[in-house]
């Protein structure tokens, strides 16, 4: 009995944190489109793909710092280090297990323990960079939503940041709540006062 009941229950948390998954995956999408809308900028879209919407919230990011003067590059600089730390972890198995291949084919049938112990050390050096890559695109996506919500509510910009760091659905909530504003959008876009 007690194991079904451990089956259930982690079961019900598997469950749980795919809805809170998709359910912060829609609702960052929404609140990310409309503010990239709303600055007329054509990659909107971007905001319903993976990895793009990462290159979305740098792009938003860059717009202010255009309007302030500033020429970053943050939504390339993004994409790059979140990409990187995948490709890092897959060319480091690769090598590793080319290595041990070659050094078990030219022992003999049996390895080379130099050549297996460099290929292993070569893949924790790899799963390292890969990992500090994807710390820096994360630290960068929480720079950048940081500029947003400076720019976009700047009276509650430290309050929703320390909220979506903590709070799962924090972030998703915190950029809803922002997307109604309309500070920061060009007067070019801002909508058209209708008469009284």
């Amino acid at each position: 009995f007690v194991g079904l009941l451990v089956i259930a229950l982690y079961i019900a948390v598997i469950f749980s944190a795919f809805v809170i998954g998709i359910v912060n995956y829609i609702l960052q999408a929404i609140a990310l489109f409309s503010i990239a809308r709303k600055r007329g900028m054509g990659s909107a879209w971007c905001a319903w793909l993976p990895i793009c919407n990462t290159y979305l919230v740098g792009a938003i990011s860059d717009f202010h710092d255009r309007q302030r003067g500033l020429n970053r590059h943050w939504g390339k600089t993004l994409v790059i280090s979140l990409l990187f730390g995948p490709v890092m972890l897959i060319v480091g198995y690769l090598l590793t297990l080319f290595t041990i291949l070659f050094a078990v084919a030219l022992g003999g049938g049996e390895p080379n323990v130099l050549v297996v112990v460099i290929a292993i050390i070569f893949l924790y050096a790899c799963i390292f960079v890969g990992a500090m890559f994807a710390a820096v695109a994360q630290f960068g996506t929480y720079i950048c939503l940081y500029k947003i919500f400076d720019v976009i509510v700047p009276e509650k910009a430290v309050k929703y940041i320390i909220i979506s760091l903590v709070i799962p659905l924090g972030c998703a909530i915190c950029l809803m709540c922002a997307r109604k504003s309309l500070i920061g959008v060009p007067e070019e876009l801002l909508p058209a006062e209708e008469p009284d």
